[in-house]
């Protein structure tokens, strides 16, 4: 695989443009599906003394490291962002795949997988993004509306040296002051961005640490690296509670007995290290009393994935990190254990196998954000946010309220007043149904996606278009090439005598194809997971590269566009130039420059080899892919064909 790379602001902001004007979407999504807030019921609510629009938003993971993930959260109707996970270690090797999302969820994936520079450019380039879809009204919401109310939250593991070294603690200081950053991306837009260079690109991103104890943190350090934060950075901190504080005997006992998830293995080391509950309970409570004597807001949140061993899914290694609906029981339960020990009134923030069956019942226990990962990677991907919200809205036409106070109020009952304890009251309630509840247990959640023994192939394939919303980088995109039938011809070499031979006819049955973009592709397989043929649109379907000189150096077969007549290609390892004259083609191959008609028909050719053995005979099939490829850029404007097409400025 390639890795990820992050594209221009730029680049971004004229695909973007670019699209909404031609297709009336962004990155994929058209505007009409949307979330467009609502005139009658109000979801809004506060985070960190921050107004944010809906309670909702992606958890850090792999829908928030890139500007088009964060993009596409807020379009799905997000507005609380837990930005992916930085920490020291920024090169990372992770295996290929990295996440197992075909009925419950399994990944191997560990923090960001861009440099903590790239990491930072990603998180402010998107916060301006922003800034500009809200003052050129994109959406069609008058700007200054509470509607873009979105709140930033940073996410850091995993030990004190690492949190604190001059690498990590920069990066958090240019998070909370980006104004350097920002002036820098303003430097980069052309003239004809000129009227964007002026808008209040506010550069406090964040003033909050949601504080990953995952991957060996240690326990003893917890409290000290809060104190750091607290202390050298006057954040308000959010300290992330891994499952195990419920204790081996409980979990198994959640997730064996009562789910049936017995093929599922506990590793009693992941337990041992963590903190236990009585551990747990009363180190909140100092670090809340610290954190009121800061002036500071703290909080816990439920939780990070379940560390578990065995041969269950197809990811590399014996040891993973399950999600999804077992996890979502694991989690409430721990969830409700800890608040009913430390206080109904201690914030609390929520994500585990959260969906559309159980995000209302989530969110009336008054926890803020609740947020999701796993359901995300699962068919209609980013859009799935909408319905979140609206099942919110749904319930709150049955209670007959407006605002998601009165919602989480009015299900505790008429005895309660204080939304605290209506939180609290609502998830004795809810947490008391779930461990017997079918929808979560293995009988349930066993089933893959379905497969065809259908070969995936580079064109033609069932167009379901399942694998573009799924890919959580949106990597995935449609290609427009429409039908295409016409000759295909071998270029015959004769003891230097060239002629064409017409061959059978190459075929496209139907009008869109999938690409996928390289540098977008960090080659998780979600696509491959959900999509019902095999071989994976990852590997199969045509690659895009974004940078020639990723292109000249990678060993992948693929397409770069170099400009609007001129269409590199690598196809099975041989490299093309296809171009578009004013009234014909051309072809150029190692050995041969060949020119064609306006029909695509083979005019001649001249051998372009060194001297000695003539080079032979040539498949003209190359000549047809790159063809219908360029069509298709040319006739595109969807979010990935926009951002192929839009150039960065190159000095």
């Amino acid at each position: 695989m390639i890795d990820l790379f992050g594209m221009s602001l730029t680049r971004h902001l004229d695909a973007i443009l670019n699209e909404c004007q031609n297709q009336k979407s962004i990155y994929g999504i058209p505007l009409s599906k949307m979330y467009k807030g609502h005139d009658q019921y109000d979801i809004s609510t506060s985070f960190h003394g921050a107004s944010v629009y809906t309670p909702i938003g992606p958890a850090a993971g792999p829908h928030t490291q890139m500007i088009q993930n964060i993009i596409l959260s807020f379009l799905g109707g997000a507005r609380i962002m837990e930005l992916k996970t930085v920490q020291v270690l920024d090169g990372l090797e992770i295996p290929r795949p990295c996440i197992d999302a075909r009925n419950i969820c399994y990944n191997v994936e560990w923090s960001q997988e861009l440099k903590l520079e790239a990491s930072l450019d990603e998180y402010v380039r998107a916060w301006m993004l922003l800034k500009i879809i809200e003052e050129l009204e994109l959406l069609e919401i008058p700007k200054g509306s509470d509607f873009y109310h979105c709140y930033f939250d940073l996410s850091v593991g995993y030990d004190l040296a690492g949190i604190s070294s001059p690498q990590v603690s920069s990066w958090i200081h240019n998070m909370m002051d980006a104004s350097k950053i920002i002036e820098k991306e303003i430097g980069l837009l052309p003239e004809r961005f000129n009227h964007l260079k002026s808008i209040d690109y506010c550069p406090k991103i964040s003033h909050s640490i949601t504080l990953s104890t995952f991957h060996g943190c240690p326990r003893d350090e917890i409290e000290k690296i809060v104190h750091y934060l607290f202390d050298e950075f006057g954040l308000d901190v959010i300290v992330k509670m891994n499952p195990t504080l419920l204790g081996h005997q409980k979990v198994g006992e959640l997730l064996h007995d009562k789910m049936g998830y017995s093929h599922i293995g506990l590793p009693l080391k992941a337990f041992e290290h963590d903190l236990n509950f009585s551990e747990g309970v009363q180190m909140m409570k100092r670090l809340r009393e610290y954190g009121e004597k800061k002036g500071k807001h703290f909080g816990a949140k439920f939780t990070n994935t379940l560390v578990v061993e065995g041969d269950h899914s197809n990811l590399a290694g014996s040891e993973q990190y399950l999600s999804g609906a077992p996890l979502h029981v694991i989690s409430m339960n721990t969830m409700h254990q800890f608040r009913s020990q430390v206080g109904a009134d201690f914030p609390v923030s929520f994500s585990a196998g959260v969906d559309t069956t159980n995000i209302v019942d989530t969110v009336l226990c008054n926890m803020t954000p609740v947020s999701m990962c796993t359901d995300l990677l699962k068919k209609g991907g980013y859009l799935r946010l909408k319905k979140y919200i609206d099942k919110i809205y749904q319930a709150m036409e049955e209670s007959g309220v407006k605002t998601l106070e009165e919602l989480i109020l009015s299900n505790a009952g008429s005895s309660s007043e204080d939304l605290a304890e209506a939180g609290l009251i609502n998830a004795t309630r809810v947490c008391k149904t779930l461990e017997d509840n079918d929808y979560y247990h293995f009988e349930k959640n066993k089933k893959d996606p379905r497969k065809t023994d259908v070969e995936l192939e580079l064109f033609d394939c069932l167009s379901c278009n399942i694998c573009i919303p799924v890919c959580p980088n949106g990597a995935n995109f449609y290609l427009p090439i429409g039908e295409v039938s016409e000759k295909r011809y071998t270029l015959i070499n004769d003891q230097g005598k060239i002629s064409f031979d017409e061959g059978a006819e190459f075929i496209l049955h139907k009008k869109i194809q999938i690409g996928n973009i390289v540098e977008f592709c960090n080659s998780c397989s979600n696509c491959d997971t959900f999509c019902p043929e095999l071989g994976g649109p990852y590997i199969v379907k045509p690659k895009f590269f974004l940078m020639e000189k990723l292109f000249d150096e990678s060993e992948f077969d693929g397409f770069y566009l170099k400009d609007g007549r001129t269409l590199l290609g690598r196809i099975n390892g041989e490299y093309f130039t296809f171009t578009r004259g004013e009234l014909d083609f051309s072809l150029s191959t190692k050995n041969y420059d060949v020119e064609f008609d306006a029909e695509g028909r083979p005019k001649s050719a001249k051998t372009i080899s060194e001297a000695g053995e003539a080079p032979g005979n040539l498949d003209l099939v190359s000549f047809n892919i790159l063809k219908a490829i360029f069509r298709g850029t040319q006739l595109g404007h969807d979010g990935g064909v926009s951002l192929i097409k839009a150039f960065e400025e190159r000095a």
